[in-house]
């Protein structure tokens, strides 16, 4: 590992574009779970029968629950030694026998960063730039062929100072996850719903802000000049959002950009009604009035 470590610092460092020198690390054991939760098993792409994940750490699970860890080296299995004496310095004695299987992993994780940050102090040349980032976790085989990665240690070092990043990773996924849920939502109500049910799902969608459900629900065949009963279009009522990313996504789909309200407003007289400034000018600027 330490050799792989250097080679790749060595050549990450002939930067030809600029001076500045960065490398990303990532290192994480693996593991399987299927569809009924148990752990090890997987069913791989190509592969008709059950296989499992990590055959390595499921072999040393198997001997410390069975008391039959042997720490002796064996010349012809370096691999599978250095993979026991190194898990095994660093587990309690006495809690080993009752390890699971994941508890085994999450250790070999720990272990593999703690290695790894070592490596990179010791190869790194001296005087060289100490900017690089570091992905540490455990990749999962999941059912249906679908992938995930666990996430224990994120971070970066700009100048030789660290920056925590695992709660950025955080707030980017669950960001992520509720536009998922919202993707399923949608997708789950056009099925049933028709042309006026849709519409008031789509005006829900446009005041609340979710730009997801809203591009759904106009990809299902709902018409662009749609109007809800006081007589305002799809783009009156994102323009009396505020919302500058969804005005941009009705004026990308041709939106008429002047019609009238029951009011007797234009989006542009909404939007500006609204004290919606910076939006107003963006309106002005395509073409509305």
């Amino acid at each position: 590992m330490r050799a792989c470590v250097r080679a790749w610092v060595l050549i990450s460092n002939l930067d030809i574009v600029s001076a500045i020198y960065a490398k990303m690390f990532t290192v994480a054991p693996h593991v399987a779970v299927d569809e009924n939760g148990n752990v090890g098993l997987v069913k791989r792409i190509g592969r008709s029968a059950i296989s499992s994940a990590c055959g390595a750490l499921i072999a040393y699970h198997g001997e410390i629950s069975g008391g039959k860890l042997n720490l002796a080296s064996d010349p012809l299995d370096i691999e599978m030694c250095l993979l026991r004496q190194n898990l095994s310095a660093s587990i309690n004695a006495h809690k080993m026998s009752a390890m699971s299987l994941t508890d085994v992993t999450v250790s070999a994780a720990s272990v593999i960063q703690s290695q790894l940050e070592a490596i990179i102090e010791k190869v790194i040349p001296e005087g060289s730039p100490k900017d690089y980032a570091v992905v540490s976790g455990i990749q999962i085989h999941g059912p249906e062929n679908r992938g995930f990665f666990w996430v224990q240690d994120m971070y970066e070092v700009t100048e030789g100072v660290r920056t925590e990043l695992k709660d950025t990773y955080k707030e980017v996924a669950a960001s992520r996850d509720a536009k998922l849920d919202s993707v399923a939502w949608a997708t789950d109500k056009l099925s049933v719903y028709g042309v006026s049910q849709k519409l008031e799902l789509l005006k829900g969608a446009i005041l609340g802000g979710d730009l997801n459900k809203v591009r759904l629900l106009m990809e299902n065949q709902m018409p662009m000049g749609a109007k809800d009963c006081t007589g305002n279009s799809l783009l009156h009522l994102a323009a009396s959002t505020g919302d500058l990313g969804m005005v941009i996504f009705f004026v990308s789909k041709f939106a008429a950009l002047n019609e009238l309200n029951a009011e007797g407003k234009t989006p542009l007289a909404v939007a500006t009604a609204a004290g919606h400034k910076e939006l107003a000018q963006y309106m002005e600027a395509v073409g509305c009035k």
